[in-house]
């Protein structure tokens, strides 16, 4: 990088692992996420440099405990959006497994989280994208 250039931001796609300009970062995937992640795991471990789609995933063993008792130990600030009650980030529109989730200590699932957190984008949820109609056919409380 030069001198007074700014590194350009990472997109998280793939193509740009191989671009000069790209600094990385780890993705911070747990194998206990799910089985698929799991299974991705014991088949090519923490990196995959031999695929096509390089991957590093160097927490994979981890588990929750172990991010929380490294954040604390080494004051390393996580996103606030855990201190929220999330358990997880990610695409906000995405309702794969909320009938099986109750994110918090008080059972609520991801869309009852954002209604309280985030109004605005759960009334566009809600509303315009008509997330309404798949969580009632899968009967998943909402409000």
């Amino acid at each position: 990088m030069r001198e007074n250039e700014r590194p350009r931001e990472n997109t998280g796609s793939s193509k740009n692992l191989n671009k000069p300009h790209w600094k990385g970062f780890s993705w911070g995937i747990l194998a206990s996420d799910s089985y698929i992640r799991k299974g991705q795991y014991l088949k090519t471990g923490c990196n995959a440099f031999h695929q096509k789609n390089q991957t590093s995933t160097p927490l994979a063993f981890w588990t929750d405990k172990d991010v929380r008792d490294y954040s604390k130990e080494h004051t390393v600030r996580q996103s606030e959006i855990y201190s929220m009650g999330y358990s997880r980030t990610g695409c906000i529109f995405c309702l794969f497994g909320i009938q099986y989730e109750k994110s918090d200590l008080l059972n609520r699932n991801r869309m009852q989280l954002l209604k309280e957190t985030h109004p605005k984008r759960y009334k566009f949820c809600i509303e315009k994208l008509r997330l309404d109609i798949p969580l009632d056919f899968i009967n998943v409380n909402y409000i």
